[in-house]
């Protein structure tokens, strides 16, 4: 798994470049920011919908980072919301996944570029471990996928003062910060002229905090 290499350190003091402070309320409550589980829930559908339009376009070697990735994704956003149960989008795009993928290694007509085909041959791996981990769920699922919900952002929004401490040293984390650096994340990475690479990097860091 790619890493993002730490900047370098100085030791004079740094401004902090992960959040520009909104001016505060008058009230001096904090700023007004969308709910936690809205913001993961949102970048939850957004990731489904990238995955399952991947799967259309038999984009698999976008596959084999983006189900990593939207693991990762989807357990933090069930701890968060603390929902031991998967969520019914999420089985749901495995199920297209899994559709999509045994009709790809099935057809014989499509000519596959080279890429093409060292990312269906690396998947099969990957995602026969995924699908093994949800087996039984998604048996169920199958069967009678209504028994089953979807996570829906609630749309309240909450006053929060985002926790942030920087050193010379190090960035000390905080659930708010990260938080807020998703949610940057995912309004960024649709603008022009952006390195995929680099938003990939960014968003690995992220999902590991």
């Amino acid at each position: 798994e790619e890493e993002v290499e730490e900047e370098e350190k100085t030791t004079e003091p740094k401004k902090n470049k992960w959040l520009e402070s909104d001016s505060d309320d008058d009230d001096g409550e904090g700023r007004v920011v969308i709910s936690h589980r809205e913001k993961y829930i949102t970048l939850l559908n957004s990731s489904i919908s990238e995955i399952e339009k991947a799967v259309s376009e038999n984009n698999w070697h976008f596959l084999l980072k983006g189900l990593v990735n939207i693991e990762k994704l989807h357990t933090k956003t069930l701890k968060l919301v603390r929902q031991k149960i998967p969520a019914k989008q999420y089985l749901a795009m495995l199920v297209k996944v899994e559709v999509g993928f045994e009709r790809a290694i099935k057809d014989k007509t499509t000519k596959w570029t080279p890429t093409q085909k060292k990312a269906l041959g690396n998947l099969k791996t990957k995602l026969r471990n995924l699908l093994k981990n949800y087996s039984k769920i998604l048996v169920g699922f199958k069967n009678d996928p209504e028994k089953f919900e979807d996570l829906v952002a609630d749309k309240k929004e909450e006053k929060v003062v985002p926790v942030i401490v920087e050193t010379e040293k190090e960035i000390k984390w905080s659930d708010e910060l990260v938080e807020v650096k998703v949610l940057e994340w995912n309004e960024r990475r649709v603008g022009k002229g952006i390195n995929p690479i680099q938003e990939h990097k960014v968003l690995l860091v992220l999902l590991s905090k």
